[in-house]
């Protein structure tokens, strides 16, 4: 009987000591991530349904891996909780933080996650773009340096991020130096530069904006005349913009078939002269090609020039045809053409001595003079226009000697050349005929127009040549005068200079 009931008593103690319930840990890691080293403080906060006085705890800092990275000891019930606070530091890597409380077979079980970065010496970057702003096309030079305790540092520059496929890559140090350059078109980027040291990574970007460039726009082009007959001078005007307020030039193509011929230089807003062409006969598309440097605009004319009859001259007449010397005769012609002609007298046919003028549009008479020796002359007119030429003979003159204590006649006057473009350099020579024995001067006159600028000297009859002038543009009637102090003898011939 005392044996059966210590049993009974035995077990009334364990069915009076034995808990339905196991406890509910929660555990908590703050911070629960960061860089290494990572100190984390760890709570542990237990609810006990059975309202236990302690409880047993172990703490695994790294659960599953490394069991004896543990806390154990025993959680004491206030206040009806149960709550223990300690501190871990971590390395790198990823960790369960597992809390069992309880004994067996009730145990609570409750894990936080803990992860841990490497920690990476940060790579300090230094990046421009220069310039970042401008007009397409935008050349962009981009510069940069980094730093950083691991010393073999690279980079990659990306000149448009959309684009990987444009880049430059290369060693980079703390020193700032060119990386690379890109030409941009309109639009607007992100560049970007990229360091790693094989372990981390730095980026900046940086933006670049190419605006659209506005072309050169020609408002004024003007041919004139854009028609006539050969050689037919053109001359071209023209203007143009630019919205950017970029410098222009302008180029003008003469002939389109033909780009050798042409001129070109600056143009601006304001309408001006810009070149000049002589045409020959044909049909010519003239093309002018205006640009900023980037973009342009081109306009065209069209310029027609029909070929030039050959001059007619109708009506020789020379009066009078005899007399006695020294006798003036004048020469009558009719020149028929149109254009510039120039014009030479030849005052014997074979001879050198002539008188020599321009005509302008002639449709009419030409009346030149000339004072003869004695003798038989013959004089030859010859008209050209550049590219034709036709001459005639007027009737013969024919003069009786006169007898004279003494003669003096300029037998011929000559510039040489008459006629062409300034600055023309004229040689002046004369061939004189003078039968008395007295000293004689003589004054050149370049220009009737303007008596002051002359020359003066002695002059005697094998004197050939006086002199040169250099002409500027104009038309101009040189004379030369000859005397003995009794008699004189003057002749005026032409010169004509052009632009």
């Amino acid at each position: 009987m005392r044996n059966a009931f210590e049993g009974i008593l035995l077990l009334n103690i364990m069915l009076a000591t034995a808990y339905a319930y196991a406890p509910l840990p929660a555990i908590f890691a703050n911070p629960s991530s960061g860089t290494e080293p990572l100190t984390s403080t760890i709570l542990l906060d237990v609810i006990d349904p059975d309202f236990r006085p302690t409880l047993p705890y172990v703490i695994y800092f790294d659960y599953g891996r490394n069991s004896s990275d543990n806390d154990t000891g025993t959680l004491v019930r206030q206040l009806g909780v149960y709550t223990y606070t300690t501190y871990h530091t971590f390395a790198a890597g990823n960790y369960t933080v597992r809390a069992e409380v309880g004994n067996s077979p009730e145990i609570g079980i409750d894990s936080v996650a803990v992860s841990v970065m490497q920690y990476i010496p940060p790579i300090t970057v230094s990046f421009t773009a220069s310039p970042a702003s401008g007009r397409e096309p935008l050349a962009v030079v981009f510069s940069g340096s980094a730093v950083n305790s691991n010393n073999s540092l690279s980079y990659t520059l990306f000149y448009n991020i959309l684009n990987k496929a444009l880049n430059a890559t290369g060693p980079i140090t703390g020193v700032n130096s060119v990386l690379g350059s890109y030409i941009y078109p309109a639009g607007t980027y992100t560049a970007r530069l990229s360091v790693s040291n094989g372990v981390a990574e730095a980026s900046v970007n940086r933006t670049v904006t190419a605006s659209a460039n506005r072309p050169a726009l020609i408002t004024f082009y003007k041919a004139a005349p854009l028609s006539g007959t050969e050689p037919l001078t053109v001359v071209f005007n023209g203007s143009a913009t630019d919205a950017d307020g970029d410098p222009m030039t302008f180029t003008i193509f003469f002939n389109s078939s033909n780009k050798a011929l042409n001129a070109s230089g600056p143009i601006t807003s304001r309408n001006s002269v810009l070149a000049m062409y002589t045409y020959s006969s044909g049909l010519y598309w003239a093309d002018m090609r205006v640009t900023d440097g980037k973009k342009g605009s081109v306009d065209t004319v069209i310029i027609s020039v029909s070929q030039k009859p050959a001059p007619i001259l109708t009506k020789l007449s020379a009066t009078p045809v005899s007399g006695t010397e020294p006798l003036t005769v004048t020469f009558n012609a009719t020149v028929i053409g149109n254009g510039t002609m120039n014009y030479s007298l030849f005052f014997d046919s074979g001879a050198s001595g002539s008188i020599s003028g321009t005509l302008y549009n002639p449709i009419g008479p030409l009346s030149l003079s000339h004072a003869y020796p004695a003798g038989i002359h013959i004089a030859n007119l010859t008209v050209t226009d550049g590219k034709n030429r036709v001459s005639q003979l007027f009737p013969a003159v024919n003069v009786s000697a006169k007898a004279l204590p003494a003669m003096l006649r300029i037998i011929s006057f000559t510039a040489k050349p008459w006629i062409g473009r300034e600055p023309l350099t004229a040689n002046f020579s004369t061939a004189l005929l003078y039968t008395g024995n007295s000293s004689l001067t003589y004054t050149l006159i370049y220009s009737l127009a303007d008596r002051k600028q002359n020359m003066t000297g002695p002059i005697s009859a094998t004197t050939r040549d006086l002199g040169i002038h250099v002409y500027s543009v104009g038309n101009y009637t040189p004379q030369l005068i000859v005397t003995d102090g009794r008699y004189v003898s003057t002749s005026t011939i032409r010169v004509n200079v052009s632009g």
